[in-house]
């Protein structure tokens, strides 16, 4: 091994020093001065380097063969060695033959079928009351644990009354809470399954509740950090189920005041009244559940009492009524608004 390997570091010396003539003869060929210069030495060494040049070709091919060969010696690992041996793996493992392959007796299985994403079984969702359990399961701690533990329970007993006064005293002691800055977001979930379940009942069995104790349980909920979902149904289910004194008194006056706009007598002292009342009922906000700012009835009430304006003189009195219905109108959010 240890011949073969000085053979083969001479032959690559060989090799190395062919090239170089090589690039030598091929500086003088292209060169004008050797062609001008037509001298005996000078045609006896371009003569030599032409006869080296022929024998590098052969040896090239005879090197590349001998590599190649199977069980050939290994190189030095010097550059050399490392840029001859991947080549020569690479030519080996491609020469080399797959191996027959062995038949099988196993039989194919057919590929199982992908799983369509809408062949899924929908995830269930729980209900109010399945949710109710889920937080008392979950045991609410912190300093108000216990309480919003004994609202929970109140709902889940359906203790009605009791759970509506629970609810009131929980979501109480919680915003009162809050005030002080203490952080009250860990209970937000346990106050939202009772809400959920207290509404949902409230609604579906229409139990008779004051309208004082549901507006009470919206005033509690807006001041928690929070947006409860069940404020917007709580709120339509008082507009709709609980009668507001003023709506048949704004009917009535808005027959009379479509009779002014008909030239019916009417007088300073009638007007600033209904002009009063409708600006009480504004302002007063007194009935959970009530709008007055999206009242239709209000708009076109405020919009004709501009127009019999024009029946009273110029003056003071005459430019506070007109801007006290024109502040008015402002506010209002309904699609009578008018400017």
């Amino acid at each position: 091994m240890q011949q073969a390997e000085k053979r083969l570091l001479k032959a690559l010396k060989a090799l190395k020093r062919a090239l170089q003539v090589a690039e030598a003869s091929r500086e003088l060929h292209t060169s004008p001065l050797a062609l001008a210069d037509a001298s005996p030495s000078v045609s006896a060494v371009l003569t030599r380097v032409v006869s080296s040049c022929n024998d590098v070709g052969p040896l090239m091919r005879k090197l590349h063969h001998a590599v190649n060969l199977p069980g050939a010696a290994v190189a030095d690992e010097g550059d050399a060695s490392s840029k001859i041996r991947p080549f020569a793996r690479e030519t080996r493992t491609r020469a080399e033959p797959l191996p027959p392959r062995r038949p099988s007796s196993r039989k194919r299985k057919a590929p199982e079928r992908y799983l369509d994403p809408l062949s899924l079984p929908p995830v269930k969702k729980l209900t109010p009351d399945e949710v109710l359990e889920k937080r008392l399961a979950l045991a609410p701690r912190g300093e108000f644990g216990s309480v919003v533990r004994s609202c929970l329970l109140a709902v889940r007993h359906s203790l009605f009354h009791t759970a509506i006064a629970q609810l009131q005293e929980t979501c109480r002691t919680l915003a009162d809470a809050k005030d002080r800055g203490a952080d009250i977001a860990l209970y937000m979930d346990n106050i939202q399954a009772a809400v959920t379940s207290t509404v949902l009942s409230i609604v579906q069995r229409e139990i008779r509740v004051e309208r004082s104790e549901l507006r009470a349980i919206l005033v509690l909920m807006q001041r928690l950090p929070r947006e409860f979902p069940e404020t917007a149904k709580l709120r339509r289910y008082i507009s709709t189920k609980y009668e507001t004194p003023a709506d048949e008194k704004l009917c009535k006056m808005l027959v009379e005041v479509r009779g002014w706009c008909r030239d019916d007598t009417y007088s300073v002292s009638v007007f600033e009244n209904r002009l009063q009342f409708v600006k009480e009922t504004m302002e007063g906000l007194t009935y959970e559940g009530y709008e007055p700012h999206w009242d239709r009835t209000i708009a076109e009430l405020l919009f004709r009492l501009g127009c019999c304006l024009q029946a009273f003189g110029i003056g003071w009195s005459q430019d506070q009524r007109y801007d006290t219905i024109r502040s008015l109108l402002y506010e209002m959010k309904s699609a009578e608004r008018r400017h």
